[in-house]
């Protein structure tokens, strides 16, 4: 299957329940993601919240990470700044290509214990799609195609909040 086709299976993606949780998010929404998913999560960000009307943040500040990382781990680095700055009437949207990332994985466990809502961009049958509250599973491996549609989605769900503005 050619890279448009695998593209378009995103558009048959039902993102409505998506939709729903961001236009009812009364908090901020934060994101999520490592490696290229970090990138989509913070371009992801801007578009919730410059076009979308939105409070939203990625979790991309590389001096906090790092602090984090230091003082603890990596794997909880992202777990532990979240806990200390989200309220309950927040969301997580975690993005990973793979759903095994172990500091995804436990930040969204630890947005479990908050009771902080989660949804997850993912690839079919992933691990993290098991954990978030909301997945939203892509049938594809490839992690260039996922981080397409992921930024897609954003897209997606953007222009859908720009039209109830």
């Amino acid at each position: 299957m050619n890279y448009q086709a695998r593209l378009e299976k995103c558009f048959k993606t039902d993102i409505g329940k998506l939709f729903k949780v961001i236009a009812k998010t009364k908090g901020v929404i934060w994101i999520i993601g490592n490696g290229g998913s970090f990138s989509v999560a913070s371009h992801g960000a801007l578009d919730l919240t410059k076009a979308g009307g939105k409070k939203a943040f990625a979790v991309d500040n590389a001096a906090l990470i790092t602090a984090y990382s230091n003082d603890y781990s990596f794997r909880c680095a992202i777990a532990y700044y979240l806990s200390s700055v989200w309220q309950k009437e927040d969301t997580l949207i975690a993005l990973s290509t793979s759903g095994t990332s172990a500091n995804i994985l436990l930040a969204v466990k630890q947005a479990k214990i908050d009771k902080i809502f989660s949804v997850g961009l993912t690839s079919k049958g992933s691990a993290l799609r098991r954990l978030v509250d909301l997945p939203i599973e892509f049938d594809d491996k490839s992690p260039k195609i996922l981080e397409d549609m992921f930024q897609i989605t954003f897209h997606r769900i953007t222009r859908m909040l720009e039209k109830t503005r």
